[in-house]
């Protein structure tokens, strides 16, 4: 039995205002904040700071130019990867199209549209079960869950919040009428958004769908035919992603996370009161602790347990009751038992940002409180829950913003030297020959924030090879497998090819300066090695075991062919010995071609001559997995160089060789 006693409300009205209410209130939050707009800080902190922000830049960047790679840190990335994590929504092309960087300003209003998104986007799956006033308060109350307000920093993850209810309202479209395309088209979006998220959303979509095709009584032949248009949608929305599934999925491959396993050991997250405690309002953020942020208002959860309990001894509603009731306790399981937590995240345990799954009980939760709503007895009880679920809706938002919501001061912190780098005539992303750039002191994800070709790089899709790389040579590492900072020195310039540094101050004996801006001076080295360069046999015989300063001085001296037991070109402190240096790069600066680099095929080709005065191996500085070399026309065998780098399998012979390296 339904209940009519509250006036129904034109969708259109319903829906304005299920999308302007979160709005207003997250909008409220941000002025408390002081975000931008509405004041000089911005949502570009922790996370956002280092990785978001500076990779949306990037992505900008290539987003018109058909481009799959980028060399803007790590030593070169798959762009495609990198987006299928963290820039592919398509809220995000708003800012790619339009002219100019992307501002922190311009972020933060994509991020106060995607709370209207959410409550939109709810309010439309709420009229498919009643066209009550109430719906706007419980799609506010989604909009502004503790999911929501918890994790707005991690941007990638927000678009599965509001294509979650289209996606479910296709599957109920799929189910009742036998029509796919919504929950393809959503579905599909999704896959492209966020890979990851994508994954959780795909396994939530078959529990909804089972659930849904028993609430209908789906058997036979019947079900046999829905079963088979759900199959073959979800089939075409991953198809529709073949290509980001294929690029995410080699890099996946390739990280230290896909090495992980679960070790049997079945564990209970937390404790009872405190699991319980993530449904009350005015709850700091779990960032870093075994519970979920599973808020969306106890009005929600105490509807929604009512409703539950009335609803199971009904004839008619009690199948969908009890399929309601099955779904709701089993993601109430998966959040406390850590064996169902390693499946929903991807067959790994994440170190931070714990039950990022928990937005689909969110959302069962809420659905619930609809249900709930359309069948209160009376006008007077339904408008009584509607204003305190908005109001304590409301003021859990504004306490969270006011309290919990990091951020950062755009001119001092997220972009102290966007002056500068603007100003900078001295090209720091060549478009004809290849060279690196530093910035210093290191700004995580630096090159793609000022957009240069560098070597730090802060991102979860950095694979186990360049994380161990980059520990061994003895670059910091912030996270595991996550980031690598460079520490310049002169050796490992010359090594890696890094032609410039940008700072205040650089290491002593880096090289001269050759323009300043502001607070900021470029340092260049009169000589820098290429990205690919000759070097003599004895490389073969480099050591497995020695790391940090050890290990370049022997990879220097060896690659010159000047390697003898205790000889030193750089010492245990970083202090460079110079007439070895001088030496050493001498004999390197033989063997090292002038490249000219060009864009092709979605990834870039550098070509050039190279003269070898005796034989040797080619040494090239980009990862072995994204590079292809070819010497005098033919495409050559290359192996891994301290597990990361590309090196030729055989010597070149002495001579004049026209070398090409393919990077993509």
């Amino acid at each position: 039995m339904q209940y009519q006693s509250v006036k129904k409300k034109p969708e259109a009205v319903i829906l304005a205002a299920s999308f302007l209410c979160p709005v207003l209130i997250a909008g409220i939050g941000f002025a408390l904040r002081g975000l931008a707009p509405f004041g000089d800080k911005s949502l570009m902190a922790i996370d956002a700071w280092g990785q978001y922000f500076p990779m949306l830049r990037e992505a900008k960047r290539l987003f018109l130019s058909g481009q799959m790679y980028s060399l803007a840190g790590g030593l070169g990335f798959d762009l495609i990867a990198q987006g299928a994590y963290y820039t592919n929504s398509p809220l995000w092309w708003i800012l790619f199209l339009l002219p100019g960087e992307i501002t922190p300003a311009g972020v933060d209003l994509i991020v106060l549209l995607r709370f209207g998104l959410m409550g939109l986007c709810f309010g439309i799956w709420s009229l498919k079960v009643s066209h009550s006033p109430a719906n706007v308060v419980v799609s506010t109350a989604y909009a502004l869950s503790g999911y929501a307000l918890s994790f707005i920093h991690q941007f990638m993850w927000m678009d599965a919040l509001w294509l979650l209810p289209l996606i479910v309202l296709g599957i109920d479209l799929l189910v009742e009428k036998r029509r796919p395309w919504l929950y393809l088209a959503a579905l599909a979006t999704c896959i492209y958004s966020n890979f990851y998220i994508a994954y959780m959303v795909c396994i939530f979509s078959c529990l909804w769908f089972v659930k849904r095709c028993v609430d209908t009584k789906k058997k036979g032949r019947e079900l046999v035919i829905v079963s088979a248009w759900f199959g073959l949608a979800s089939f075409a929305a991953g198809l529709v992603n073949a290509r980001v599934i294929y690029h995410t999925a080699k890099a996946l491959s390739q990280t230290i996370a896909s090495g992980l396993t679960f070790d049997g050991k079945t564990i209970i997250f937390g404790n009872s009161l405190g699991f319980l405690q993530r449904f009350l309002p005015f709850s700091a953020p779990s960032l870093v602790k075994d519970y979920p942020n599973a808020y969306v208002g106890l009005t929600c959860v105490v509807l929604a347990a009512l409703w539950l309990i009335e609803h199971l001894g009904r004839g008619e509603e009690r199948r969908e009751t009890l399929t309601d009731l099955a779904l709701t306790i089993f993601l109430i399981i998966s959040l406390r038992v850590n064996a169902l937590e390693y499946v929903w995240h991807g067959f790994h345990f994440p170190n931070q940002l714990p039950m990022r799954e928990s937005f689909l009980l969110v959302f069962v939760l809420a659905s619930l409180a609809v249900k709930a709503f359309r069948d209160l007895p009376g006008r007077k009880l339904v408008i009584a829950f509607a204003l305190v679920l908005l109001l304590e809706s409301s003021a859990n938002a504004l306490f969270t913003f006011y309290t919990h919501c990091p951020a950062t001061s755009v001119e001092t912190s997220l972009l102290p030297y966007e002056e500068e780098f603007a100003s900078f005539e001295t090209d720091l992303r060549p478009e004809e020959t290849f060279y690196r750039t530093e910035l210093l002191p290191y700004r995580d994800n630096g090159g793609q924030l000022y957009g240069y070709y560098g070597v730090t790089h802060y991102s979860s899709m950095m694979s186990e090879g360049a994380y161990r790389f980059f520990l061994r040579i003895g670059c910091e590492i912030y996270a595991r497998n996550v980031s690598t900072r460079y520490n310049p020195n002169p050796v490992l310039d010359m090594l890696l090819g890094v032609r410039y540094l940008v700072g205040k101050e650089v290491p002593e004996g880096f090289g001269k300066v050759v323009e300043t801006r502001g607070n900021l001076s470029i340092y260049e080295h009169d000589d820098v090695l290429s990205a690919a360069y000759l070097v003599d046999p004895q490389i073969a015989e480099l050591s497995e075991e020695k790391e940090g300063f050890a290990l370049q001085n022997e990879w220097m001296l060896r690659a010159a062919g000047l390697y003898e037991e205790d000889m030193e070109v750089i010492d245990a402190e970083g202090v460079v010995e110079e007439e070895r240096f001088e030496l050493c790069a001498e004999k390197l600066m033989q063997g090292s071609p002038v490249l000219a680099m060009n864009r092709a095929q979605g990834g870039y080709v550098l070509e050039g001559r190279l003269r070898c005065e005796n034989e040797g191996y080619l040494l090239v500085t980009f990862p072995f997995a994204d590079t292809e070399v070819w010497v005098d026309g033919e495409k050559i065998e290359t192996s891994a160089f301290l597990g990361y780098l590309t090196r030729s399998e055989e010597m070149l012979a002495a001579g004049v060789h026209e070398v090409k390296i393919v990077v993509r």
